[in-house]
């Protein structure tokens, strides 16, 4: 067998550690790593042998992804509507903290809405849902935010901005490109 397909063939297995490992969060279990382990090393394809009887991989173990079940929120919610939220399997809500109302502006019942989640232990995603055909820049929309949560005594770690509302936006992509910079560059 030539060296470079045997080269790849142990990237291939060292690749395929490394996801169940570290991208997938959880240690391989015992059996998964000895199905893994008793794989054949290298297998030579004859030119008269079709891919189909080349031996498949063992079933990677199941990971579950870091959120599930989510909900989207964008209107008041109760400590209660997160604990039923919770009690049925749902792990995290994607809560507006901004709305683009008038000019724009924080929208205090979802900052409410992600202390509440945070209380009943619902991970929380936040995002900005922009006015960027009002008068207030990128930046400016996006420090009312910031110090909505700050004033809160909240952290904010991660906040989505929202660009699927077409009636919001400009009909120059230049403007609307200008606002979306001026947001992420004041978010860095």
């Amino acid at each position: 067998m030539p060296i470079q397909l045997q080269y790849t063939m142990k990237l291939v297995v060292v690749f395929l550690l490394f996801v169940l490992v570290v991208v997938g969060g959880t240690p391989l279990e015992k059996e998964d790593f000895l199905k893994l382990k008793s794989l054949p090393k290298y297998k030579e394809i004859g030119e008269k042998e079709s891919p189909s009887t080349i031996p498949l991989a063992p079933p990677l173990p199941q990971i579950k992804a870091g959120y599930s079940f989510a909900v989207d929120i964008s209107t008041p919610a109760l400590a209660s509507n997160f604990q039923c939220l919770a009690s049925n399997g749902y792990l995290a809500a994607f809560i507006r903290v901004y709305s683009p109302t008038g000019g724009g502006t924080v929208d205090m019942a979802g900052i409410t809405s992600v202390q509440k989640a945070t209380i009943t232990n619902i991970g929380t995603e936040v995002y900005v849902a922009p006015q960027p055909s009002g008068f207030k820049q990128g930046y400016q929309q996006f420090d009312e935010t910031y110090n909505a949560f700050k004033n809160r005594g909240l952290t904010l770690k991660t906040i989505w901005l929202q660009v699927t509302s077409p009636l919001n936006w400009q009909t120059n992509q230049q403007l609307n490109i200008d606002f979306i910079t001026s947001f992420v560059q004041r978010a860095l």
